[in-house]
């Protein structure tokens, strides 16, 4: 399919991607599909030329509610004549709806009226449809940890993973690259590595388009990064630290850019120690007047 779009790359019958952080997919049956706008002008602007283009019923699905993901789509609803519904999983929707919230869950701080400390940020974006309660061309497969309801998107020969995995560049430049809750996160790349291995494309939100054996090494990459840092994690609970010292320690190891950066490291360890005491890894406790994490021996 030629649409004369720059950057527009065809991966199969009816499904198409423009590249980007993160890369919008698209599904083009007797609705068009839009999953993740992603952000910007130029990004809106294209967008919405495939929409006019193509001049159909569309849906945009929001994977999950970070705003790198969402930001574009008031522009280019407000800009259409074409009828454009926004779609999204139930439990992501008040995040994408209320910014305050989506804030405060992705980064831990109240940082309104403090936008300078945000990576992103985007307006409230109206869904005028819950995800689990719709029958669509695509599927959606629930893949959480990177948030509580992300979902991933399969349509035609491609899934599109959101942001359950990355791309080999982003794991060499974090400790970890952010997972609300980094063992849900490992349990959705499971399911990713039955998926990848029925040769479907797998399409990350950040990071290369990838296949067959590259597929399943890329999702074995990210598990063994997750495993990693979860083991890590418990390493130096140890004899007990605060969650302070557990975060310094790991500070030597990581490349932080900015406060920003700093507050997605430390969701990242607290979803960390939040699973690793679920598993009963570790426990929590008072000593000194300080809380402190401790690894408990079995």
């Amino acid at each position: 399919m030629d649409l004369g779009i720059k950057g527009l790359v065809e991966l199969g019958d009816n499904v198409f991607l423009l590249r980007g952080s993160p890369s919008t997919l698209f599904y083009n049956g007797e609705t068009l599909y839009i999953i993740d706008p992603g952000h910007g002008g130029k990004r809106a602007k294209q967008i919405r030329r495939v929409i006019e283009k193509l001049n159909k019923p569309t849906m945009i699905i929001v994977t999950h509610y970070h705003s790198d993901h969402l930001e574009a789509i008031p522009k280019i609803t407000s800009t259409t004549s074409v009828e454009v519904t926004v779609a999204a999983s139930r439990l992501d929707k008040p995040g994408i709806e209320h910014p305050e919230y989506r804030i405060g869950m992705t980064f831990g701080y109240p940082l309104e009226g403090a936008e300078e400390l945000l990576l992103f940020r985007a307006p409230p974006v109206r869904v005028d449809a819950v995800l689990e309660e719709l029958s669509l061309e695509v599927e959606t497969v629930p893949l959480p940890g990177h948030t509580p309801g992300q979902v991933g998107v399969r349509a035609g020969n491609a899934i599109y993973a959101a942001d359950a995995i990355f791309g080999e560049r982003v794991l060499g430049n974090y400790v970890l690259p952010y997972h609300r809750d980094p063992c849900r996160a490992l349990e959705s790349l499971e399911k990713l590595e039955g998926i990848v291995s029925d040769g479907v494309v797998l399409v990350p939100g950040h990071g290369p388009v990838v296949s067959g054996s590259e597929a399943e090494d890329l999702v074995n990459l990210n598990i063994r990064h997750i495993r990693g840092f979860l083991d890590r994690v418990a390493e130096l609970a140890n004899g007990g630290a605060e969650f302070g010292e557990i975060l310094r320690s790991l500070l030597g190891e990581a490349r932080v850019q900015s406060p920003g950066h700093m507050m997605l490291l430390e969701q990242s360890l607290r979803g960390a120690l939040a699973c690793l005491a679920r598993r009963g890894v570790v426990g929590v406790g008072i000593d000194g007047g300080l809380m402190k994490w401790r690894a408990l021996n079995k």
